[in-house]
Formats: C-alpha cells, structure tokens, sequence
C-alpha cells in the first residue's frame, strides 16, 4: 500500500480492521485461558491465572518497544528515501531482542515461585499459577517476537499477514484449551501448554513473509548498533510503557486486593483486568493503525495526512469507548458467568467491581491514541510522560491513599477512572501545544 499518496481514510481502515484483529487476538490468549481454568477450577483459577497476566504484559511491552520503536525510524527513511539505514532498525531490534528474551527467560523460569508470589499469588493459587506458568514460561519469547515481527511487516506494508498469523494462533489456542484443560483433564498446565504452542505457530506464520518477494525488509550488517539502539528505545519507549503499565497495574491491583479483600475479589477484579484487555485491544489498534501512516507522512513532510488520520483516530476511539462502556454497565453479571462458575461470594461484589472499573474505558481510548500518535511524530518526551502517567506517576498514589478513605477497598475500583481521568488532561494538553516538543 502507498502510504504517502492512498486517501487516508482509506488507508485507515485498511490498517484499523487488520491492527484490531492482531490485538484482539492477542488478547483471547489470556481470555480463554483464564474462562477456560475459571470453569475448572472456580475462582482460584481465575485469581491465579491474573497473577500471570503481568508476565505476558513484560514480554508484549518489550516487543512493543524494539519493534514499534525501530519501525517508526524505518518509516521515517522510507519517507524521506533512505530504504538502507531503515533496514538498520530492524537488524538491530532482532539482534536486542534475542538478548533480552533468552535472559528473562531463563531468569523467570529459575525463579518463577517468586515472582509469582511477588505478583499477587498466596499459598491458596500459588499451585495453579505455578502450573500454567510450567508450560506457558518457555513460549514468552514468542510473544516478544510476534509483536515486534507485527510491527515491522504492518510498517512494510503487509498488515493482513500480521491478522492472519495471530488468527491462526489464537483459533488453534482455543481449541487446544478446550482439549488439553476438560478432555485430557490437564486444567491450568493445559491452558499454558495451549496458549504456548498457540503463540509459537504465529510467529511461524509470521517468519513466512521472509520468504515473500513482496518483503522489502533486509538484513544488514549492524552498524552504529548502540546510537541506533537508543534511538528505538526512545521511540518505542511510550508504547513500552503503555502496554508494560498494565501488566504494572494489575499486579499492584493484586498486592493491594489482598491486603484489603479476599480472593473472591481478586477473582472478580481478574475477570474485570481481562474484560478490560479485550476492549483495550481495539484501543491499540487504533494507535498501530495511525502509526505507520503518521509516521511516513510526517517524514515526507505531509502534516495535512498526518492531522486526517489523528482526527479519525480520536473518533473512532470515541465510539468505541461508549460502547464499550455501555456493555459493561448493562452485562457484568453475564461476563462474569463467561469467566468462571460465579459463586455467591462471587455475585455479591463482582457487578459493582466492574461496573467502577469500567468508567475508566470512557477516557484511556483518547489516553492510548494521544500516545500513540505523539510516539509517531516523534515527539516521544511527550508520548512518554502520557504513558507514565496512566501507568504509574498517577495510578500509584491513587491505589494507596483511596483505601485508606472511608469507602476502603471500593476505593481501589475507581482509582484507573481517576487516573485516566487525570491523564486525558495531560493529553489534551500536549495536542493543544502543537508539534514543538
């Protein structure tokens, strides 16, 4: 696809429909994992199993960063012409993320009790979570490596692969839970084993658009590896930390529903966390469908194309907010029942949990997109401080002093609204401020 000269509407939704089922798929991973070990195993299924989400999120976030970072570069060359120094960036993100998945690892396998317990898990769930954790662990540098492989083949002008590939993923995933957790009677380890083996055939899938004659993507020798290394780490680092902070949050979710609460809590906010990543998904394929395009138009120096496609973007993340919104307030008893057999403990807390949480999909579409699109133009001090503030610089304070209010532990419900809440303010206000950094 032409990039610079296609309408942009029309590039737009090309790219949307493909980045939405990428994300979306990647979501069902955890998804059906934990609806399939919730209807297992009860509650403590899905109260273990969200003690493994912030791992997914590490290694996601980390293929985030070495790919969407490099590609933006790349895009910039292309624009301006320079295809060679744009293959730079991708040998070097390969090259980064070889070295970082083989070392976390092999470093989360010799300690996975521990971190596991650090993310939440008591001596209640720390069984099941170890057991889907077996399998799950030695396939993570799969999900580092889909993620930066997607962004680099969409940037490349191939996005229906990067669809395609985590489709086959993701279907043979659900099929393979369903098999290994009730027919072999595996439960949580045949949830790992499935979404493991799932993740592996993608990123196959997607090693087969190197042998395309249509890939322009080439290997190079490596020079300038560390100036070109920080400068992917600067570009990826808002996207990094967008989706690193909320593996961040649900596991300060976890520490401090178990301070103040139960496990019943823990289940219901679990099955809330993924609800969430389901909508969030399509959130981030907005801001990965306004990316590429942004990215080389802003190189060729086309703010008018630039300026369309952030517009669409803010108004598609707008009506899918609402909806979003909308279906979480009218159906929480009935996603609840999805996840797990709801208990009466269960019933009794989990509609109130998630219709507070929800207020929060109201405003982190236009906090995602911002983010995104800052990233994008290369204003990527900005684009940070956006994603800080959603995952860490606002929602920390928030997380400990509402408890400590009257309203207790209801209080940790409505600290991501009041954090995103904050934080469309700071995005707003870097739009307002123009392109100067």
């Amino acid at each position: 696809m032409d990039l610079l000269n296609t309408r942009v509407g029309t590039l737009f939704r090309k790219y949307l429909i493909a980045a939405c089922g990428s994300a979306l798929i990647f979501s069902i991973y955890t998804m059906v994992d934990i609806i399939c070990v919730g209807q297992y195993d009860g509650p403590d299924g899905a109260a273990a199993l969200a003690c493994v989400t912030p791992i997914f999120s590490v290694f996601m976030s980390l293929g985030m960063l070495l790919g969407i970072g490099g590609a933006v570069h790349m895009s910039l060359c292309r624009g301006e012409g320079r295809h060679q120094e744009g293959d730079r960036y991708f040998v070097i993100s390969l090259l980064a993320g070889l070295v970082l998945s083989a070392v976390l690892t092999v470093a989360g396998m010799m300690y996975c009790e521990e971190v596991l317990r650090l993310l939440g898990a008591d001596d209640q769930i720390i069984g099941l979570a170890m057991a889907y954790s077996k399998y799950v662990f030695p396939a993570f540098p799969c999900f580092l490596f889909g993620q930066l492989f997607i962004a680099y083949i969409r940037n490349d002008g191939a996005p229906l692969l990067c669809t395609a590939a985590v489709m086959t993923g993701g279907i043979l995933n659900i099929f393979l839970d369903v098999f290994l957790v009730f027919t072999m009677d595996m439960g949580a380890a045949g949830a790992g084993l499935a979404t493991g083996i799932g993740q592996t055939v993608a990123v196959l899938v997607l090693l087969s658009y190197f042998l395309r004659k249509t890939c322009r993507l080439r290997l190079i020798r490596p020079v300038q590896g560390w100036h070109i290394l920080w400068q992917i780490v600067q570009s990826g680092f808002a996207p990094f930390i967008v989706d690193l902070s909320y593996g961040f949050a649900v596991a300060l979710f976890n520490n401090q529903i178990m301070r103040y609460g139960t496990a019943t809590e823990l289940a219901a906010y679990g099955t809330m966390s993924n609800v969430a990543i389901t909508f969030q998904s399509f959130f981030y394929g907005v801001g990965q469908a306004l990316q590429p395009i942004a990215s080389t138009n802003y190189g060729a120096g086309r703010r008018d194309r630039v300026r369309q496609v952030l517009t669409m973007a803010l108004t598609t993340t707008a009506i899918m907010s609402i909806t979003f919104f909308a279906i979480v307030q009218l159906f929480p008893r009935q996603l609840l029942g999805i996840y797990m057999d709801v208990t009466p403990e269960v019933l009794a807390v989990g509609p109130g949990i998630m219709r507070r949480y929800a207020v929060s999909l109201l405003l982190s579409g236009v906090n995602i997109a911002v983010s995104y699109y800052l990233q994008s133009v290369l204003r990527s001090g900005q684009s940070v401080l956006v994603s800080l503030c959603r995952g860490c610089l606002f929602l920390v304070p928030f997380l400990y002093v509402l408890p400590l209010l009257p309203w207790g532990i209801t209080g940790l419900w409505w600290a991501m609204p009041v954090t995103e809440l904050c934080t469309v303010l700071v995005a707003v206000w870097f739009l307002r401020r123009g392109p100067k950094n």
